[in-house]
């Protein structure tokens, strides 16, 4: 579905004498782990999307400097001023059509042609009274609100999204418009099914001190930045029994069962409840569904995948809700997902894992994401530091 919005985004594109392109509109994707980062770029390797390495930018914090260097480079018009490396880095940016980004491009990444951006992760926010406080969902968004075009003339950001996420509170905040029919992955976007924002009010204009008349200019770091803080955050002391509650059983059984809708584009289908009846829930069919969800994975790149991405989750986490860390609360934070896998999986310790039951390993594969979701909740990372107040 973002390829087909990308298509469309291309075709709009003016063209130069020489019937070039004027700039190249790039898809961000947005994804929770590095895990589902390295698959999307994988799979955008393969058909039907066929793309070049070279096409690609995969950006975490485990990656190369290099490829990270590329991210920021993107966003320069020449390799004026450059030293003779980042001059080649540059020219390589060229190339680019598609960034694979985990909570790395956030505040200061300025690459205006980002035209379509397609969420793989679930973005939160905390709510007081009618007020909703949230930052890193409209960055991310915000990547793709620079205007390329003059601005008397049509410009869109594509988003694509998925009902799973609940993210109608952002579109809300965002006043973005949605797409007037569901678009099934082939669809070609249409034109005449595209809503426009309502016109807006004519700028205000101020006067400067020689007596000109100067126009606002929408600056959207400066709104980000002029939001009021979020309210503190009360630590959730009880976030051992928080998680003893959680039951993944249900939570896989409702995954897969979205898996298969997505599969047969029933997206929209009453099974897809994240809690079910305690009669639907069958162990066997579940390591079953676990068994074809896992593909073609070996045990050892499954355990390989759990380890590195349990190695980087504490900072993930640390950064994503305060932007800070340090040595002894990344420590906390891989305590007690230590602590999280011994419950809920009964795996006693990390270095375990590897001795583990493809079983278990399969079903503490196909929930970090989940677990993740959980940890970065800002009250539940206070409640094991033990913290009063946001770092």
């Amino acid at each position: 579905i973002a390829q087909s919005c990308l298509d469309y985004q291309r075709k709009g594109v003016p063209r130069d004498l020489q019937g070039n392109m004027q700039w190249e509109p790039l898809m961000l994707v947005v994804a929770l782990s590095q895990k589902d980062a390295i698959q999307v770029y994988d799979t955008l390797q393969k058909s039907p999307f066929q793309y070049k390495s070279e096409e690609l930018l995969l950006v975490h914090s485990k990656q190369d400097e290099v490829e990270n260097e590329k991210a920021f480079l993107l966003g320069r018009r020449s390799a004026e001023g450059l030293s003779p490396e980042k001059q080649k880095l540059w020219h390589e940016t060229r190339k680019l059509k598609v960034i694979i980004a985990v909570s790395m491009l956030r505040e200061g990444w300025d690459v205006k042609a980002i035209s379509v951006i397609c969420l793989f992760r679930k973005f939160s926010y905390q709510k007081k009274g009618d007020s909703i406080y949230t930052v890193y969902g409209p960055q991310i968004i915000g990547r793709g609100l620079r205007r390329l075009r003059p601005p008397r003339e049509r410009d869109h950001l594509f988003t694509v999204d998925h009902p799973a996420f609940s993210h109608d509170w952002l579109w809300e905040l965002l006043s973005a418009q949605e797409y007037a029919k569901p678009l099934n992955p082939g669809d070609a976007v249409q034109d005449d099914l595209i809503a426009d924002l309502p016109a807006p009010a004519p700028k205000d204009k101020e006067q400067d001190e020689d007596g000109e008349k100067e126009e606002r200019v929408l600056d959207i770091e400066a709104i980000i930045k002029g939001l009021p803080d979020a309210p503190n955050v009360v630590p959730m002391r009880e976030w051992q029994a928080h998680f003893r509650q959680l039951d993944f059983n249900k939570k896989i059984v409702s995954a897969l069962q979205k898996i298969t809708n997505i599969k047969s584009q029933r997206i929209g289908s009453a099974n897809t409840a994240h809690e079910l009846p305690e009669d639907t829930i069958n162990v066997p069919d579940i390591n079953e569904g676990l068994r074809v969800a896992s593909g073609d994975r070996s045990k050892e790149q499954m355990v390989l995948e759990i380890l590195s991405d349990i190695a980087s989750e504490p900072h993930q986490a640390l950064m994503a809700a305060f932007r800070q860390e340090t040595a002894l609360q990344l420590q906390e934070l891989t305590k007690a997902l230590e602590w999280i896998i011994a419950q809920k999986f009964g795996i006693p310790s990390i270095q375990a894992i590897q001795q583990a039951e493809i079983s278990d390993i399969r079903k503490l594969h196909f929930c970090l994401p989940q677990i993740f979701d959980e940890l970065r909740r800002p009250e539940i990372i206070l409640g094991i530091l033990k913290e009063d107040l946001p770092l």
